[in-house]
């Protein structure tokens, strides 16, 4: 089963922490809704470029971010 985090209705100012317990906290592959917020995507991926995880945005759905993995303590 994929963990699954949806981002609506989240202040931005709260999405770097919701994001990054929930990829250190759970096994990829996870699917992160973000909706089509271009900054809400962008606060997303930049979490997931600090752990270096493998990610992926299809163009027919925008709004949801797919981990694959690759996850690397960034310390």
């Amino acid at each position: 089963m994929t963990s699954e985090l949806d981002l609506h209705g989240v202040k931005h100012h709260d999405v770097y922490i919701k994001v990054e317990n929930f990829v250190l906290l759970n096994n990829t592959p996870m699917n992160i809704i973000t909706g089509r917020s271009e900054k809400m995507i962008w606060l997303t991926t930049n979490v997931l470029k600090k752990y270096r995880f493998k990610y992926v945005i299809y163009s027919h759905n925008p709004g949801m971010i797919i981990v694959l993995g690759g996850a690397i303590n960034a310390y």
